[in-house]
């Protein structure tokens, strides 16, 4: 029969062999160093400033709690400085010129972030300032510690070239963040593998961009308070399934990312923005109405977009806009208006291009050229285009129609009923059609509708790869017609006042035209 006096001594002995064992691996905790700046304006790495003569600076032996109750400390040294924990009084101010880390900053004074500060946790009642903060120089980086917790009472103001960058990890916004800029190149970004805002968000003026990297819904933005022409700017995804999301006057909203499902819409005499120079956008399922702003590219992923929804095509820097899809075609709904608006770009530049030549592109709806704008002309991108609604070319302006990478070759056909329409302009060789492959317009109700010149300007439709063929059968009084090389039709207007001209040809197939009364000027 086993002793149980034996036994429980072999258990203290087994738990104390176990307890050494531990004591073992575990390495030796750093030593715990409170230090305090003593006050005055200096440089943190300047030993005489530190209560105990020793500059803050983690080590593998010391881990150093850093206090300062008033004054000014500015890090000079490119060396990264590390702490364990960073507590500023109310009046204390820390310039971070270069990189600072602490696991912690309670923040009651103010921090200025020129280069970078990383933290797992913010706490306080103070501000921290990130990017631009009056020493000249140009951004500035909050970075996260294996994520980032903003408190309650904390202000985080970022401002251009600036961003609040938590990586891969999770940001937790409990207190105010805020920040903006006109310039979508340079304003400030929020980037994060998850976002959640217990707090509130403050797009004060021009452009916050938030969530780049991650995917969040409507509630993860949580509340939003718009200053008066602040836009937030959604990067990543956002999951919009069965919500509606509103953009107006007192919600500005733009996409520089993905919005998946739900409904957007968009408010009379609001507008919003899909995509920039840089952050492409695109809609997946989404329900939509009102007025897009396309700058850079917008992706329609589903293949259609219907809706009554005005689409302007603005270039963003130089950089054309880009109406497109990732499906194996692209339609255009009859309710759908495309046209150019001007935007941020040199003259020589177009506006932007419907279809990025990867696909079939079915026009039901309007696209027009741009009318006394400095981007007038708009592409048509298809391996091939089919417009059963209207193509509208205005004076002093051209709609291209192209392959794809601009050499393959695309036929442009107006499907049954559909209409293209050309404004003569006021000099010769404008309103230019140019087709990079054949012109049918072979279907019975087709139009080719020229309108609206001035006597004696030209309407000039080239073809530069299938050529066209065949001679003009005949001429109606009204337009004096020259059929050249074999590629292009020109069209002089020469119609008497209130008289009314149509035109009948043969070019390989038949080209008709109704009947209209001719304008003086332009539409």
């Amino acid at each position: 029969m086993p002793n149980p006096s034996r036994s429980r001594g072999r258990k203290r002995l087994l738990a104390l062999a176990v307890f050494s064992s531990c004591l073992a691996i575990t390495p030796a905790h750093a030593d715990v160093i409170d230090t305090t700046w003593l006050g005055g304006s200096g440089s943190w790495n300047d030993p005489t400033k530190w209560s105990g003569g020793v500059i803050p600076n983690n080590t593998a032996n010391e881990s150093f709690r850093v206090t300062v109750p008033s004054g000014t400390i500015t890090t000079t040294s490119t060396s990264p400085v590390a702490v364990a924990a960073l507590t500023l009084d109310t009046g204390a101010l820390v310039n971070v010129r270069y990189p600072l880390s602490a696991v912690s900053a309670h923040v009651d004074g103010r921090i200025l972030i020129d280069g970078t500060m990383t933290a797992a946790q913010l706490s306080g009642s103070g501000t921290v300032s990130v990017g631009n903060t009056g020493t000249g120089a140009i951004g500035g980086t909050l970075a996260g510690a294996g994520g980032l917790e903003i408190g309650a009472d904390v202000h985080v103001a970022v401002n251009k070239y600036a961003a609040i960058n938590a990586g891969s990890s999770g940001l937790v916004n409990r207190g105010h963040v805020s920040g903006g800029d006109n310039d979508s190149w340079f304003c400030p970004y929020v980037t994060c593998g998850s976002f959640s805002n217990l707090g509130t968000i403050e797009p004060r003026s021009g452009y916050l961009i938030v969530s780049y990297g991650a995917t969040v819904t409507r509630a993860d933005l949580g509340n939003v308070a718009w200053g008066s022409s602040g836009t937030l700017a959604i990067a990543g995804t956002l999951l919009n399934q069965g919500q509606t999301l509103i953009a107006d006057a007192d919600h500005r909203w733009a996409a520089f990312g993905t919005i998946r499902g739900g409904s957007l819409q968009i408010a009379p005499g609001s507008s919003f923005q899909a995509g920039s120079t840089f952050n492409p956008a695109t809609f997946d399922d989404v329900s939509l109405s009102g007025k897009l702003d396309v700058r850079g590219k917008l992706n329609i992923s589903g293949g259609n977009l219907d809706g009554a929804v005005e689409v302007a095509l603005a270039p963003d820097w130089d950089v054309e806009a880009v109406l497109w899809s990732s499906a194996p075609s692209f339609t255009i709904a009859d309710s759908v208006t495309v046209r150019p608006e001007q935007g941020v770009s040199f003259a020589y530049q177009s506006a932007g291009a419907v279809g990025d030549g990867s696909n079939p592109v079915v026009n039901r709806g309007t696209i027009e050229t741009g009318r006394n704008l400095l981007n007038n002309d708009v592409y048509l991108s298809g391996t091939s285009v089919l417009n059963e609604g209207r193509l509208r070319v205005f004076r002093q302006s051209k709609m291209l129609v192209r392959g794809a990478g601009l050499t393959g070759s695309s036929e442009l056909t107006v499907g049954d009923g559909g209409v293209l329409e050309l404004f003569l302009g006021s000099s010769t060789t404008t309103g230019l059609l140019d087709v990079r492959g054949g012109l049918d317009l072979s279907v019975t109700g087709d139009s080719l509708v020229l309108s609206g010149g001035l006597l004696g300007t030209f309407l000039r439709i080239v073809t530069t790869t299938n050529g066209v063929v065949g001679n003009f059968d005949s001429v109606t009084p009204g337009y004096e017609l020259d059929y050249r090389n074999g590629t292009e039709i020109w069209a002089k207007l020469v119609p008497e006042p209130g008289t009314c001209a149509s035109l009948g040809a043969t070019i390989g197939a038949t080209l008709l035209t109704r009947c209209r009364r001719q304008r003086y000027g332009y539409r």
